[in-house]
């Protein structure tokens, strides 16, 4: 539970287990108390979908405040495809149960699939209380087009089970045949609507 997600007060004055309930109460039968230092990554703003096209791309997180302490420090990693990570700073202070959306520049997008994690760190100067809340992870994928081979010896996929999630990620954006080397495929695949 956060503090940032209260519900209504309804004249009950303990919970489940005896804690004085505040005036704005936790959701559920038990009040939690917050932690002082906890920054959480709450989605990504931008781009709204996994399709994207090879080249440059902006990210837009929104980062949001569930600690009880405002948040005048704390970094912002990511990683792109597994390279370098890259830190910045938090640029302002975010309130108690406020957001701040951060738009990273400079991320360059490869052919086939992208794997991007971002994560929160050192809110205050000090170490997160709540780690569960502080990374977020989003494959991004290029549309596909042109020929491509599905088992055997250097293929493009080693299965249909691979091929299809690439076609699911990045959609089309031409023809697309799939050559299938003979073997044995035992899965089932399902295609999404392109």
């Amino acid at each position: 539970s956060s503090i940032c997600y209260n519900g209504a007060n309804l004249g009950i004055t303990s919970d489940i287990d005896n804690q004085a309930r505040q005036s704005s109460p936790d959701i559920g039968a038990d009040e939690v108390v917050g932690n002082a230092n906890d920054l959480s990554i709450d989605a990504i703003v931008s781009p709204t979908s996994s399709s994207v096209s090879a080249g440059p791309i902006n990210i837009t997180v929104l980062l949001r405040n569930v600690g009880t302490n405002a948040v005048t420090s704390g970094n912002l990693t990511y990683v792109l495809n597994g390279g370098s990570p890259v830190v910045i700073a938090i640029p302002s202070t975010i309130n108690t149960c406020d957001t701040l959306s951060m738009t990273l520049t400079g991320l360059t997008m490869v052919s086939g699939t992208n794997t991007f994690v971002a994560f929160t760190s050192q809110p205050n100067g000090t170490t997160d209380a709540n780690f569960s809340n502080d990374t977020i992870k989003q494959n991004y994928c290029t549309p596909m087009s042109g020929t491509f081979t599905v088992g055997g010896a250097s293929p493009d996929y080693a299965n249909f089970t691979a091929a299809v999630a690439a076609l699911n990620c990045g959609g089309i954006n031409g023809p697309v045949v799939f050559n299938v080397r003979g073997g044995t495929y035992n899965e089932s695949i399902q295609i999404n609507s392109i």
